[in-house]
């Protein structure tokens, strides 16, 4: 606008994002190259105002533009199953999985089923195999363990649709074997001063 108010078709300046919150960045705003028009190009949940300065003009700042996660794209592991582990012994820390959109935002969509296998290694995965996401968007497995010869597993995670993930590693010992210790003690016996020999 100029002095009076009015409208300046066509004004060139140097523009900026003003109030940024989340995962807004001076980056997410892509002005044209005759500096007249700009263009806020951000993908992370947040919140800005653009604004233009120009040399006589007063500056206006844009309504607060908001920017939102979109639709269920993949599964983002957020806690890692606990290694290393136990044969057969369920693990400490259980898998929690998380759906986001493409830009990795969080998405809150409850009732996604995820199924979990090994991907690598031998072995039998016990427990419950399949968790639900809640209303946040969050899936959390309770009971799982892996049976097998000792070494290194990956888990991977899985939903009709969705780009699955992969766990880090997850390396299984054997359980401990019961050390058994035998004590013997040798007695020598005598009678009226003779070795009768020993128990």
């Amino acid at each position: 606008r100029d002095a009076a108010g009015n409208f300046v078709a066509n004004a060139a300046g140097t523009w900026s994002l003003t109030n940024k919150t989340g995962g807004v960045a001076d980056a997410n705003l892509a002005a044209a190259g005759d500096n007249k028009s700009a263009v806020m190009t951000g993908v992370l949940i947040g919140a800005a105002n653009i604004s233009i300065a120009s040399t006589g003009l007063i500056n206006t700042p844009s309504g607060t533009i908001t920017v939102i996660a979109g639709p269920a794209n993949k599964l983002a592991i957020t806690t890692q199953p606990s290694s290393p582990t136990q044969t057969g012994v369920m693990f400490a820390q259980q898998p929690v999985i998380q759906l986001q959109d493409l830009a990795g935002n969080i998405v809150n969509q409850a009732g996604t089923q995820i199924i979990v296998s090994v991907t690598t290694g031998a072995g039998t995965l016990g427990g419950t195999l399949t968790a639900t996401t809640d209303a946040s968007g969050v899936a959390s497995f309770t009971d799982l363990m892996i049976t097998g010869a000792a070494g290194d597993r990956t888990l991977q995670f899985a939903s009709t649709g969705l780009t699955g993930t992969t766990s880090g590693i997850v390396s299984i010992t054997l359980t401990p074997v019961p050390l058994t210790v035998s004590i013997q003690t040798q007695v020598d016996v005598f009678v009226n001063g003779q070795s009768t020999g020993s128990v």
